[in-house]
């Protein structure tokens, strides 16, 4: 049945997991124009994440993959743990993280996206997290792969 004129599409409630304040500014900025997305969170722990997947009900999640578990505590690799919550709850999710070499600043930007048990890198950026584009791009392949 078509939609009738006044009937509005369900806008993207997005949730942005990043710890360092820059890069989730830049996570936000890719989202201020895009009509599809009604609302953006950022969660900068895993504790926090936890809470905003019950409180927020995200549609779909943007993650770092080495975030603190709570304020004041050293990063680690949650990649495992975010995919095992978002699966559960059939939330499409990509990373988009930098530091899968071992430290936060190496490397490049790298969009990952879980296949089966493993990661797989989708797009590689010689830039910084903070660079909106990177988000939009991540975004972007999220939605193509997520689009029946």
């Amino acid at each position: 049945m078509p939609k009738k004129k006044d009937e509005k599409k369900a806008k993207e409630r997005v949730l942005i997991v990043e710890d360092d304040f820059a890069n989730a500014m830049g996570a936000m900025m890719a989202f201020k124009e895009n009509k599809d997305v009604g609302d953006v969170k950022v969660a900068s722990t895993y504790k926090a994440f936890l809470e905003l997947l019950d409180t927020y009900k995200p549609t779909t999640v943007l993650s770092d993959a080495q975030i603190p578990k709570e304020i004041g505590k050293g990063t680690q690799d949650y990649k495992d743990e975010i995919s095992k919550e978002l699966d559960k709850r059939h939330i499409p999710y990509i990373f988009v993280t930098r530091g899968m070499h071992g430290h936060h600043e190496l490397g490049p930007v790298e969009i990952l996206k879980k296949e089966g048990d493993e990661y797989q890198k989708i797009k590689e950026f010689e830039t910084s997290e903070k660079d909106d584009y990177v988000w939009k791009e991540a975004y972007q392949r999220l939605k193509k792969k997520t689009k029946k």
